[in-house]
């Protein structure tokens, strides 16, 4: 019986995914931000921060920053991770990771913008390995643009953070919120999340199943 044989190779293709081994850790999550920075002139710093939510434990979830990207600006040397150059290319698909081991992991981009009209872009990707204990609290992703004098850009955040994007990490599918400047002069943020990938584990075991699904299916038809 075709329909049959069909349900079968159903059957077979779900245990293989079932199978296929999934990752000992969450995410990462990936997603790029664009920021209409239009209404900007002058020397801002681009400010990453991965928040250690209670140290239990300290250093479970990573942050990578890559592809920065400007238009109507210019990066301005040297990029930083707590206060110290650190190596690696911002600008490059690879990027610069980091941890939340201790307080908090803060990398620090300077830029000059030159007026309209201008943007920034860049893509993040995040782990979401959620804290535990009793009281435990989560960790958390901002991004803020500071001014000249170092001072975060007021904007709605919800969180009290004065955050571009925030995402607090409560859960393993954690929400990325965007928020615009206080005085609306940079508006909140295009997010658009990346697709996930089958792990190459899955599709290998997949590609060897449904060739012999198939033929089993072909060997039994009426």
């Amino acid at each position: 019986m075709r329909i049959n044989n069909w349900v079968t190779v159903g059957a077979v293709l779900a245990l293989a995914a079932l199978g296929a081994p999934t990752p000992a850790g969450a995410g990462p999550v990936t997603f790029s931000v664009t920021v209409d920075t239009s209404n900007l002139n002058g020397a801002f710093t681009l400010d990453y921060q991965l928040v250690n939510g209670s140290g239990n434990p300290a250093g479970n979830n990573s942050l990578t920053i890559s592809q920065l990207a400007l238009t109507g600006g210019s990066l301005v040397p040297p990029t930083t991770l707590n206060g110290n150059p650190v190596p690696g290319d911002i600008t490059s698909r690879t990027g610069i990771s980091f941890t939340d081991n201790g307080f908090l992991g803060d990398l620090q981009q300077p830029i000059s913008l030159t007026g309209s009209p201008s943007s920034v872009s860049f893509q993040v990707g995040l782990t979401t390995n959620v804290n535990t204990g009793p009281a435990a609290s989560p960790d958390e992703f901002t991004f803020a643009i500071l001014d000249a004098g170092g001072s975060e850009i007021p904007t709605t955040d919800s969180n009290g953070n004065d955050a571009f994007v925030d995402v607090v990490i409560a859960s393993s599918n954690p929400s990325i919120e965007a928020f615009g400047s206080v005085d609306g002069t940079v508006p909140a943020p295009a997010i658009i999340a990346s697709v996930p990938v089958p792990e190459p584990a899955g599709l290998m075991l997949a590609a060897l199943v449904t060739p012999a699904a198939a033929y089993y299916c072909w060997r039994r038809r009426p």
